[in-house]
């Protein structure tokens, strides 16, 4: 069995309901953060080079690039919408993945609500069938800098209830 080089990735939102509106916006209910992170933490930045989030076409300036950890946008809003997320890597020459997270301010079966925020967040594991030597090589790097892919997703799948994960291909 061929075993292909791959990382694993936290995206998801987190919105908290707003006590005072007229303070953000006088129609604003929620403040909400969208990010993409490591199950524990580790430095994405020995992988990516940057992330582009694109929101809805509403808000100022809708595509926002985050070239550094933490790879998250902070706003206000008063709907739910779908998010695309694009992560770049730091070989220019791998295919940047891209995947969409819907926003979600309100508690249903897909999220959590811890004090109060509703947490809607997924685990992903990013495979590279046909890595560069390069990135292969950074992947490596990363990956030896904490524990094994198999702990984190298992511990997040633990510590949010969870009986699945999902797997994504890089592929081109």
């Amino acid at each position: 069995m061929v075993v292909h080089p791959s990382v694993p990735i936290l995206y998801g939102s987190i919105a908290t309901k707003v006590a005072n509106a007229s303070k953000i916006h006088p129609e604003h209910t929620h403040t909400w953060d969208v990010y993409v992170k490591c199950p524990n933490d580790r430095d994405l930045g020995k992988i990516v080079k940057k992330v582009v989030f694109k929101l809805h076409d509403s808000f100022t300036h809708p595509n926002r690039t985050v070239d550094k950890a933490p790879y998250s946008v902070t706003e206000s809003g008063w709907g739910e919408f779908e998010i695309q997320i694009k992560i770049h890597w730091v070989d220019p020459r791998e295919k940047p993945v891209s995947f969409y997270h819907l926003l979600k301010l309100y508690p249903n079966d897909t999220t959590l609500a811890k004090e109060n925020s509703i947490i809607s967040e997924f685990y992903d594991e990013i495979v590279f069938p046909n890595a560069s030597s390069a990135m292969h090589q950074a992947i490596e790097a990363f990956n030896s800098s904490g524990s094994g892919w198999s702990f984190h997703l298992f511990s997040f799948l633990w510590d949010h209830g969870i009986t699945t994960g999902k797997i994504i291909f890089c592929k081109w």
